[in-house]
């Protein structure tokens, strides 16, 4: 079970960086003339790059055994 939440973070982990880079993308091709969009990429790739090292520091951090068992034991819990 800690594999499969860890590879889900993982993935969501990815799929971030690959939407940041996608808007930041839209930011450079799409932006008006006279660098009016300077700020506004400016923050949104200091807030990108924060976002994305504090989630590989919660998943290089995390005790995904504790985890798995701490969502097996509420999610499979045996009602008997």
């Amino acid at each position: 079970m800690a594999q499969v939440i860890f590879f889900i973070f993982a993935g969501a982990m990815a799929l971030f960086a690959i939407s940041s880079a996608v808007v930041l993308f839209h930011f450079f091709h799409y932006r008006l003339k006279n660098d009016k969009h300077r700020g506004m990429i400016l923050a949104f790739l200091v807030g990108s790059l924060a976002l994305f090292f504090m989630e590989f520091a919660v998943l290089a951090g995390a005790n995904w055994d504790a985890i798995g068992e701490i969502i097996s034991r509420y999610l499979f819990k045996n009602p008997l």
